[in-house]
């Protein structure tokens, strides 16, 4: 939705191109600014001319990957290998999956998306193996079949210049052969053609270590921690010690700065949380199988996973169900589907146990949880320094929260379409496209000025954020509006109850502000009222009532619109969504409280 240059068109506001306005206008006109911004601005360009240069000079599929100095040579050559036994694979007995399982596993496997020409991920999913997965879910554990169909595959893409060997592809193919292989087979008993499959786990691991998605202290994301599980689950299975070693070596240096103290993953995504703990617990999994239980790599990575376990369990609904997608959606696994491979091939670790794990949920990491009665509050709120190291994952969505009423989604987080720089994921990635205000067409913190990318420029990004919460509230502040509006500063406290929701916003400072309050509804939420300010949908209706404004506030809805108003739990899938506009003109300081009153019928799915 495109509004006018000075913010009095259309409700739904551009905030990423009124960022890039406000900096440019800046540039031209304060001169003083402008050397403040030089160093990032010089920044900028000597990284992008740099990656530009790689790109063209690179291999195929090394791109920007630099070779980490701290990572041992001993895999440049040859790799020293200890065959196994027999010739076969070196695997681990997995316990069997708990009772109820079946009925988890009989629901619809992930959905089929629509594929796009445009969209890489599209292509590099007929590449990553998913379907093994698919096939332990649903109990169909043939080896045989299993491995032919990954063999006609390995025949029929030897070019390695091809999208099919990009480096992270590669790491799903190993990881996921290897675990079905695990699963599926017996110590006596394992698949046919094991010299070809041999030879194809030893080429993909060479090419994995040679094609690290690495690119130095800060600017690593996931990506490398996938690289290190096929490392160590594919040089564990086949006897190949260095590749091994050398996942354990990465795992070591990468997961300190990747895993935050709570045990959440620096990058903001709650779907991701999921992908990567099933990552640490393959690589623990088979770290164990070479050295037992107890030994120093096992030990470590268990530290780590039994952070995120809790940290994983804060997101979800009974360990069953994860409570929105918040932050960006994996392409690879969707959400239902990370939570049954848990289930299914780690039930010593997954659900957590038992259920609750505090009495009440304290803030980790920036995440809050507040839970009244069948009402609960998620968010994320990374207190601290403006800008967040790298948080490749994570949205523009600073004050947002979901909101969740026996298990139905109120208000919601849109997720994320695609990767692609396409209006709707965009959007669904901006400030405007969450549960946030918006002042002068401003997001409350600056977004990155890439459409695709992350940038934000430093000192005129720069903000200080606070989160204060006990166990019915919780309160965000911050001064990030000041960068471009008369607010200096702005705070959101959230109390929860058990059928209602109150929302108090703060805006300090002098002058006028054009504030919009934006609200994203969940799935059945689909009309909206104006005159009454209700919401309804499905045996369920919201009523709003704002106080501080002494005016009614003009109105804009979305609801499957040319860019906002769609919601996409899944990746590469879409549906309408109900985005509300709610916009004042009003006078610096004001304090505004939102309230949502819930009500539903007996008939509510």
């Amino acid at each position: 939705m495109a509004g006018s240059a000075d913010n009095r068109g259309p409700i739904g506001p551009d905030t990423l191109g009124r960022e890039r306005a406000v900096l440019v206008a800046r540039l031209r006109t304060e001169p003083l600014f402008v050397l403040r911004q030089l160093p990032s601005l010089a920044s900028a360009v000597y990284r992008r001319i740099r990656t530009r240069i790689a790109l063209r000079l690179a291999a195929p599929h090394r791109g920007a990957k630099i070779q980490p100095a701290w990572l041992a040579s001993a895999a440049t050559g040859p790799w020293p290998r200890s065959a196994p036994a027999a010739g076969g694979f070196v695997l681990p007995l997995y316990p069997a999956p708990p009772h109820g399982f079946e009925s988890m596993a009989q629901q619809p496997a992930q959905p089929v998306r629509i594929a796009s020409t445009t969209d890489p991920e599209d292509q590099f999913g007929k590449h990553r193996w998913g379907f093994l997965l698919e096939e332990l879910l649903a109990g169909r554990r043939d080896p045989d079949r299993a491995v032919a169909d990954c063999l006609d595959w390995v025949r029929a893409n030897t070019d390695r210049a091809a999208r099919a060997w990009e480096p992270y592809s590669c790491c799903e193919r190993v990881a996921n052969l290897i675990v079905f292989l695990a699963v599926a087979s017996s110590p006596t008993q394992q698949p046919p053609a094991l010299p070809e499959l041999r030879a194809f786990v030893d080429n993909s691991l060479a090419w994995v270590y040679r094609h690290l998605e690495y690119y130095g202290p800060g600017r690593t994301n996931n990506h490398i921690l996938n690289n290190a599980r096929a490392l160590v689950i594919g040089g564990v299975a086949s006897g190949n010690r260095a590749a091994a070693a050398a996942g354990m070596q990465i795992f070591r240096v990468c997961l300190p700065e990747l895993i935050a103290e709570g045990g959440f993953l620096r990058e903001r995504s709650s779907h991701y949380q999921l992908i990567v703990l099933n990552w640490l617990l393959d690589a623990w999994r088979f770290v164990t199988e070479g050295e037992g239980r107890g030994g120093p790599d096992g030990t470590f990575l268990r530290g780590y996973i039994e952070r995120m376990v809790v940290a994983a369990a804060m997101l979800c609904a009974r360990s069953e169900r994860l409570l929105a997608t918040v932050g960006d959606v994996s392409p690879d696994v969707a959400p239902d589907r990370c939570l049954a491979r848990l289930l299914c091939l780690y039930p010593d670790f997954w659900p957590l146990s038992p259920p609750a794990a505090l009495p009440e949920w304290r803030p980790r990491d920036g995440w809050f949880r507040l839970e009244q009665a069948g009402s609960i509050v998620l968010g994320n709120f990374p207190a601290g320094v403006f800008p967040l190291g790298f948080p490749t994952h994570g949205h523009a969505d600073a004050t947002s929260f979901v909101w969740l009423h026996e298990g139905r989604q109120i208000l919601t987080d849109a997720g994320r379409w695609r990767y692609t720089a396409d209006p709707v994921s965009l959007f669904q990635k901006s400030a405007a496209g969450h549960n946030v205000p918006v002042v002068n067409g401003s997001a409350p913190l600056c977004e990155t000025l890439v459409p695709n990318g992350e940038w934000w420029p430093v000192p005129h990004a720069a903000a200080r954020l606070c989160l204060l919460a006990d166990s019915a509230s919780v309160e965000m502040s911050h001064d990030g509006f000041a960068r471009a509006t008369p607010v200096r500063r702005h705070s959101r406290r959230i109390e929860n109850g058990a059928h209602d929701l109150s929302v108090v916003d703060s805006f300090e400072g002098e002058g006028d502000a054009d504030i919009v309050f934006c609200w994203h509804f969940g799935a059945g939420l689909d009309s909206y009222d104006e005159q009454s300010m209700v919401v309804t949908g499905r045996g369920c209706r919201v009523q709003l009532q704002v106080d501080g404004f002494p005016d009614a506030p003009a109105t804009e809805v979305a609801f499957g619109g040319d860019v906002d108003g769609w919601s996409s739990p899944t990746y590469g899938e879409k549906q309408p969504a109900l985005a509300l506009y709610l916009r004042w003109r009003s006078r610096l300081p004001v304090r505004v409280r939102t309230r949502f009153t819930l009500t539903t019928s007996p008939q509510t799915p």
